[in-house]
């Protein structure tokens, strides 16, 4: 017979000779019990009471009375390390290790928050860039009939709109440009845009070049090179353009609404 005392299971011993009080459990030689006084029961006299059947115990969960033996890739070192060095296999490690519940889905969440998050400040960068006019994306006003949008345009001095484009992005200018080459921009994600490449000459003579986009139309132009165009429009920034072929372009550009032939 065991008594529970608390976290600990104690044995209690029994004498099959001696009488036993029903009260307190005291064991006695005499009739009487010592400690409450009270006649010992026929039924708890010596002879007369029954064998006390000792109890199984009871493998309690967590059991550390056995000495469980953990592989190596499963101790707590090598799957820390793992989740560094190999997120991958970290992760595997993880859930096929004995590590509890709750600590495999912290692990799980603290490895691929730092992805989440960054790819969801990509794209809340992206989406303010393209609000804004990042990336060349100007927000044209295309409801403006063309006399009230060519009326806002404004001759400016090619050497200053030259060295000041990203101080004057969305500024509606007016250019006269000679095309100078017809590009097909390569490098957003496969979707050509067609672009001019054009100069202006300034008082002094000096030649200063620009890259022109129809806003129009993205995938064609119908100009030609050595075509002397006046175009309408509003300053995209310094654009960097690619083709396979050709190779890179970056100059100053201008998003064109309107264009007539000079």
């Amino acid at each position: 017979m065991a008594k529970n005392y608390g976290r600990y299971e104690t044995e209690v011993v029994d004498y099959p000779d001696l009488n036993k009080c029903p009260d307190c459990e005291t064991f006695f030689a005499a009739d009487c019990c010592p400690i409450c006084g009270k006649s010992c029961p026929e039924e708890m006299r010596a002879g007369n009471r029954k064998a006390v059947k000792p109890k199984k115990k009871k493998r309690r969960r967590g059991n550390t009375d056995r000495v469980q033996f953990v592989p190596w890739y499963f101790s707590n070192i090598f799957i820390i390390a793992m989740l560094i060095l190999s997120p991958i296999i970290g992760l595997i490690l993880t859930w096929q290790g004995p590590w509890r519940r709750g600590w495999k889905i912290f692990a799980t969440l603290a490895l691929i928050f730092p992805y989440v998050g960054g790819l969801l400040i990509a794209l809340i960068i992206s989406l303010v860039a393209s609000l804004v006019g990042g990336g060349g994306e100007l927000p044209v006003n295309l409801d403006l009939p063309k006399e009230a949008y060519v009326e806002q345009c404004q001759v400016v001095d090619v050497e200053t709109l030259y060295r000041e484009a990203d101080a004057r992005i969305d500024e509606y200018v007016t250019l006269t440009l000679t095309v100078d080459g017809i590009w097909n921009d390569e490098s957003d994600s496969g979707e050509y845009t067609v672009y001019l490449e054009c100069h202006a000459t300034d008082a002094d003579g000096r030649e200063w070049r620009f890259l022109v986009r129809d806003w129009r139309q993205s995938d064609r132009i119908n100009l030609a090179v050595g075509d002397r165009i006046t175009v309408w429009g509003q300053v995209g920034g310094n654009v960097t353009i690619y083709n396979y072929t050709a190779g890179t372009l970056a100059s100053p550009c201008i998003h064109m609404l309107y264009v007539t032939l000079a």
